[in-house]
């Protein structure tokens, strides 16, 4: 008899799983946790970045023959939203967040429409692959990229620059951690101004955050 072979392609749901605790996703282990530098954000912002990040990982191994084993994946992310609603809205508990927004965690706006969601999803593999704009991205360099993301809120997109005044190109200045501005304190303003605020988030302009970032001096009234 003849005998022939067929090569099994595989996603790397090991190092999938190692990308997101690296990123802050999960624990050491795989468990899900909360993505802390997010919950500044409005939680439909919160929701779309968690769900980003699923259709572009699934999409792209979406002709893996262990496709279903990307239910770890999805398992983490979804839950790692869910426990950064939690944080965010003081709801302690990934139970009452799902009972906030059901089982899909669906997020509505004023007039009832979903604007973000992250439903459950059939995990067989996909009779047809899609060619979409995920397709030819690397998904380790993709997830490390949206890890590091940040969004405007309403609440940016209406403030002014706290360097110069301006209500253009308005973003967020960030640090890491509040005691990490206490240490900054004497070694510029604009750290030490958010220190005082106890904020780890101002707004400001992109010239002058440019210009921050590249150590110029600048000058505060």
């Amino acid at each position: 008899m003849r005998t022939t072979t067929r090569p099994l392609l595989q996603a790397p749901i090991r190092k999938l799983v190692s990308k997101l605790t690296d990123k802050g996703f999960a624990k050491h282990g795989g468990t899900p946790t909360r993505l802390a530098r997010m919950t500044p954000f409005e939680t439909n912002q919160i929701v779309k970045h968690f769900w980003q990040i699923w259709l572009g990982l699934s999409t792209y191994y979406s002709f893996a023959d262990n496709y279903g084993s990307l239910g770890r994946i999805h398992y983490i992310l979804k839950y790692s939203c869910v426990l950064t609603l939690a944080s965010k809205l003081k709801l302690k508990t990934a139970k009452r967040v799902f009972a906030k927004f059901g089982k899909d965690i669906l997020i509505k706006d004023e007039d009832d429409k979903i604007i973000a969601s992250f439903p459950e999803v059939p995990l067989a593999k996909p009779k047809t692959f899609h060619v979409t704009k995920f397709t030819y991205m690397n998904p380790m360099a993709r997830l490390g990229k949206l890890a590091k993301s940040t969004f405007r809120s309403k609440a940016v997109l209406n403030s002014t620059c706290s360097v110069c005044g301006t209500a253009e190109n308005i973003e967020m200045h960030h640090v890491r951690k509040l005691r990490d501005s206490t240490r900054a304190i004497k070694k510029d303003y604009l750290t030490s101004m958010m220190s005082r605020m106890n904020r780890k988030q101002i707004p400001i302009c992109k010239p002058c955050h440019i210009k921050y970032h590249r150590g110029e001096v600048l000058i505060f009234k």
